[in-house]
């Protein structure tokens, strides 16, 4: 046992208030979604970033949302609660925001791809709506031209 043992440590922090913080994030997101970008239009690969997951402040959200800024494509999905995707001002490069039945924000992605994967329907929904149409147009009288 060292004499270091009994001497008392404190750890002081500054007051940090994460709100309105600048980390450097969005410059780092900026350049991933870059490189991203290039291999969209190289190599038609897609990438999606979990913001959620990724320890930015609101500073950060706030400097990134703007420094992509807003495109002319959105598109809303209510399933499970409402969902907006709208291109950026840059194309192929996607903000999408994820909301519970309560409106809260449940994730926000930002999607490198020519089209956001929440917009294309799924087989099964297409399938359905085969059989839907097909009894719609079976329970459907023909239409004859007026004489």
């Amino acid at each position: 046992m060292s004499g270091l043992d009994g001497i008392p440590v404190r750890i002081e922090a500054p007051e940090f208030d994460g709100e309105d913080v600048l980390t450097g994030m969005a410059d780092a997101l900026l350049r991933e979604i870059h490189a991203h970008l290039v291999n969209l239009h190289a190599l038609g690969e897609s990438h999606t970033i979990d913001l959620k997951g990724l320890p930015l402040t609101e500073a950060d959200r706030r400097q990134l949302r703007e420094a992509l800024g807003r495109g002319e494509v959105s598109i809303t999905v209510e399933a499970a609660g409402p969902t907006e995707a709208y291109e950026t001002a840059y194309a192929g490069v996607w903000w999408i925001d994820y909301r519970n039945l309560l409106g809260s924000t449940a994730l926000t992605h930002i999607e490198i791809a020519r089209v956001p994967a929440i917009a294309p329907t799924h087989p099964e929904d297409i399938a359905d709506a085969l059989e839907r149409l097909g009894d719609a147009l079976n329970d459907r009288e023909p239409q004859t031209p007026p004489d």
